[in-house]
């Protein structure tokens, strides 16, 4: 079947924030684009969730792998002929009403990606050379590049696959973008929902659908006694009395509070205990990701007895030997922040200037 240029598929993943989708992102989506009548305009939801339940008249499902958030997104790409892509998590609120022309009008034989929530990588390092990546709140690419480039890595269940997936358009030489579009994205609630039992998680599932400013996500999350917050000592975090004062200055306190996110199940701080680390670059804490079933069902186990990884940390991915690699590398003293490698970093950004 041929598929017109005006052609778009809305790739939803819903896990468990099912009913924020029904209620605030498909209406959302239906009402932004209610004007484009020239256009044809696809909503698939992608039901990675532990129930696999998610039912909504009018709407294409697709059952796939729980939480696993690569596979779901590639097996929507597969079932679907449109033109373009919007990749969407299940937390977010579009409010523009030309979003669907801004990322299409930007998207060409450069550019591969665009998207109005990009972040930086954090330390580049051997495999992850982009500096930064889009999340998917939304994502849009067209259909034929995203084949091209190979898709979502399918390596692990979750984590960092919307790095890697701009990390794989750097490679190629294209480009990704930061378009203006207005949004909402409550990121982090499905960290938050995964945390609690089905009777706690409708309580919170309620809560959620009333969010309207990123202000009431982040009070929700205060709010509750049940989601920990976090206090960490700035001296015994970091070594450099430069983080120090950063960080003191930033934090007006030697506590920074965090709120403590289902990453810290991963064991990330016996990286940074065993490997004497103070900052580690993604590609190597995506090693410590679930990369089988067995994996995740630890993974989840640790999560709902609060063990803060001291299931999950039994695999020892941690031990892996390309953190002992870094940890003994001319790279790891360059990203330490302290005055000398400050002072380096500024002079190369002269040259480059000149």
């Amino acid at each position: 079947m041929m598929v017109g240029n005006k052609s778009i598929s809305c790739i939803i993943l819903s896990c468990l924030n099912d009913l924020f989708v029904k209620e605030r992102l498909i209406p959302s989506i239906k009402r932004t684009t209610k004007h484009l009548t020239d256009w044809d305009i696809e909503i698939m939801v992608i039901d990675a969730g532990p129930k696999q339940n998610f039912k909504m008249k009018g709407i294409k499902v697709i059952k796939s792998l729980p939480y696993h958030i690569p596979k779901a997104y590639n097996l929507g790409v597969k079932n679907t002929d449109k033109k373009y892509l919007a990749f969407f998590h299940d937390d977010v609120d579009i409010l523009d009403y030309n979003w669907v022309l801004k990322a299409t009008k930007v998207l060409s034989s450069d550019v591969y990606a665009v998207g109005p929530d990009l972040h930086t990588t954090g330390i580049p390092y051997k495999k992850f050379k982009t500096k930064f990546f889009l999340k998917e709140a939304p994502m849009f690419m067209e259909r034929d590049k995203f084949l091209e480039i190979g898709g979502y890595d399918e390596e692990c269940y979750f984590g960092y696959e919307d790095l890697k997936l701009s990390n794989s358009i750097h490679r190629v030489g294209k480009k990704i973008k930061k378009i203006r579009v207005k949004y909402l994205h409550f990121g982090g609630t499905t960290s938050v929902l995964i945390t609690h039992n089905s009777t706690t998680q409708k309580k919170l599932k309620k809560e959620i659908i009333k969010f309207y400013s990123v202000k009431e996500h982040n009070n929700f999350l205060l709010r509750h006694p049940e989601i920990k917050i976090v206090k960490t000592n700035i001296f015994k975090k970091f070594k450099s009395p430069i983080m120090w004062f950063l960080m003191i200055l930033a934090n007006k306190s030697i506590y920074i509070k965090n709120l403590k996110k289902i990453s810290d199940n991963l064991g990330m701080r016996y990286v940074h205990n065993y490997w004497n680390l103070e900052r580690v670059p993604s590609e190597l804490y995506d090693l410590l990701l679930p990369r089988t079933a067995k994996e995740m069902d630890l993974y989840l186990e640790d999560i709902k007895e609060n063990r803060n990884g001291e299931l999950y940390g039994k695999l020892e991915k941690w031990k892996n030997k390309k953190f002992e690699e870094y940890a003994n590398s001319d790279k790891r003293k360059l990203d330490e922040i302290n005055f000398k490698n400050i002072i380096i970093k500024c002079v190369e950004a002269i040259k480059k200037n000149i």
